[in-house]
């Protein structure tokens, strides 16, 4: 059986959602979705809100082990996950940031 796997949400999304959740949880995109089914959906309508004008990386591991879209159904194991946002203007790792709408979109 897979043990508890934690999530670390940065910046504004800690904030209003919780900065650590330790959930049984197989990957990114099911971490999203459990935190959102434990909010009741106010988690996917932030992200839908937020569009194309927000950006986040998502970390398997390492805070700065960064993954691809494609990447949010696999395994993670009970590796840590962080999701944190983008500073403005910053395009370290570029192909690895998402806009909000994308991660709600590939998540659920």
């Amino acid at each position: 059986m897979q043990g508890l796997t934690t999530i670390h949400l940065g910046g504004k999304l800690g904030q209003l959602f919780g900065k650590r959740w330790d959930l049984m949880v197989a990957s990114p995109a099911e971490a999203i979705r459990a935190i959102d089914v434990n909010l009741k959906g106010e988690l996917r309508k932030y992200l839908f809100k937020q569009g194309k004008t927000k950006f986040y990386k998502v970390g398997v591991g390492k805070k700065d082990a960064l993954i691809e879209e494609k990447e949010l159904g696999n395994r993670s194991g009970n590796s840590t996950i962080h999701i944190s946002p983008v500073a403005k203007g910053r395009n370290s790792g570029v192909g690895k940031i998402f806009a909000a709408v994308a991660i709600a979109v590939a998540t659920f």
